[in-house]
């Protein structure tokens, strides 16, 4: 086995972000997140993590020949937990007011409604 395809082994064996999603053909895709465009299918749920495997193996090869970076799975990522939310101005005095009433803070207010968003219905569709 060459050293890249080692290399490349060694990446797609890591904790990449995985989409696995039905078709309305009853197959099956699957998107690898961290690398945009790397997007495989297959008649199962299996087949398609498999070709997802294999289609990332492509990619991370061709990166490394071209001695691109290679992306840190997201869970391997470190996250300050700081972000900067832009806002029109309406909507910045709405919650603002809403935080108030509350009794809480604008930055605790909206860290309750991305918790719900990320957690709660967002994840049930």
């Amino acid at each position: 086995m060459s050293d890249l395809s080692d290399a490349s082994g060694e990446i797609v064996g890591r904790a990449y972000t995985r989409l696995l999603t039905p078709n309305p053909e009853g197959n099956w895709s699957v998107q690898v997140l961290e690398f945009p465009g790397c997007i495989a299918e297959g008649d199962t749920p299996n087949e398609a993590l498999i070709a997802s495997d294999q289609g990332l193996r492509t990619v991370v090869e061709v990166m490394l020949e071209d001695g691109d970076d290679i992306p840190l799975p997201v869970v391997e990522r470190e996250f300050s937990g700081a972000t900067t939310v832009r806002m029109p101005p309406s909507l910045h005095r709405r919650a603002s007011v809403l935080a108030h009433l509350e009794g809480t803070s604008l930055n605790r207010l909206i860290q309750t409604a991305v918790a719900e968003y990320v957690g709660g219905a967002r994840s049930a569709r």
